[in-house]
C-alpha cells in the first residue's frame, strides 16, 4: 500500500497522542514503583492508567483490521502488521551483525544472547549500544520510505536483563531469573488466576531449584512428594 507523506492524518495525530500519554504514565508508574513497590497506590494508579491507554492503542489496530470496525482500513491494518515484521527482522540483522544470537522474536520483541559471565551493568552497555543502533537503522528506514523525521516515532527499548530463563513448550511461555535473583514467570500457571494455590506454588518452588543447579531426581523427588501430599489433603 502506499500512503502520502506531505501531510499529517488524523490518525497519526490520535495516535501520537495516545502514545504520549501513556508513556507519560508509564513512566510514572516506573517512578512509583522504584520509590515505594508494586504495592503502593500511587503505583497501581499510573499502571492502570498506562494499561488503559495501551489497550486503547491495540484496539485502534484491531479496528482497522476489522471489518465489523467503525474505521476499517485493511490497507493500514496490514502494513502496521507487515511493518511490525520488518523492523523486528532489522532489529535481528543488526543483531546478528555485532555478533550476538537472537533466541527469540515475536511481533512485540525479541530476546538475545548477550556477553557470558559479566555484570549486570556491563550487560547493560551493550543492550543500549544495541537498542541505539537498531532506533537509528530503523529511523532511517522510514526516512527512505519518504516519512518526514518528525513522524519517525518507532523505537524499541531494553526491558528487562535476564541471568537465566527455561522456555517452555509454547509461544510466550517461559519464566526467567532476574539480576537481582527475583524469578518471573511469564504466561505459565504460577501466574493464572484459574489453578490452585498450592499447584502455583509447587511450579514456583520447582523453577527455584531449576535455577540454583540442584539435580533434576532431587526436583523430581519434590515434585512427586508434593502431588502425593496434594492426594491425601495435606495441603487445603
Amino acid at each position: 500500500s502506499n500512503f502520502r507523506s506531505d501531510m499529517k492524518g488524523l490518525f497519526p495525530d490520535v495516535m501520537a497522542n495516545l502514545t504520549g500519554k501513556r508513556y507519560e504514565y508509564k513512566d510514572k508508574a516506573q517512578e512509583m514503583e522504584v520509590k515505594f513497590g508494586k504495592e503502593n497506590i500511587e503505583y497501581i494508579k499510573y499502571n492502570t492508567m498506562q494499561n488503559v491507554y495501551k489497550i486503547a492503542l491495540n484496539s485502534f489496530y484491531g479496528s482497522m483490521g476489522s471489518k465489523h470496525g467503525r474505521y476499517y482500513t485493511r490497507p493500514l491494518g496490514e502494513s502496521v502488521s507487515v511493518f511490525g515484521q520488518y523492523l523486528a527482522l532489522t532489529a535481528k540483522k543488526v543483531i546478528e551483525k555485532y555478533g550476538y544470537r537472537v533466541l527469540y522474536l515475536d511481533t512485540d520483541g525479541l530476546y538475545l544472547l548477550g556477553p557470558e559471565n559479566v555484570a549486570k551493568e556491563e550487560l547493560n552497555i551493550v543492550a543500549s549500544e544495541l537498542v541505539k543502533k537498531i532506533n537509528e537503522e530503523a529511523k532511517r528506514i522510514l526516512i527512505e520510505h519518504k516519512m518526514p523525521e518528525e513522524w519517525c516515532r518507532v523505537s524499541i527499548k531494553t526491558e528487562v536483563l535476564i541471568k537465566n530463563i527455561i522456555w517452555l513448550d509454547a509461544k510466550k511461555r517461559y519464566v526467567y531469573e532476574d539480576f537481582d535473583g527475583n524469578i518471573v514467570p511469564v504466561g505459565i500457571e504460577t501466574k493464572r488466576g484459574d489453578w490452585c494455590a498450592a499447584s502455583q506454588e509447587m511450579m514456583k518452588s520447582t523453577y527455584q531449584k531449576l535455577f540454583k543447579g540442584e539435580a533434576h531426581n532431587t526436583i523430581i523427588d519434590y515434585i512427586l512428594k508434593t502431588r502425593n501430599e496434594l492426594l491425601s489433603g495435606q495441603h487445603n
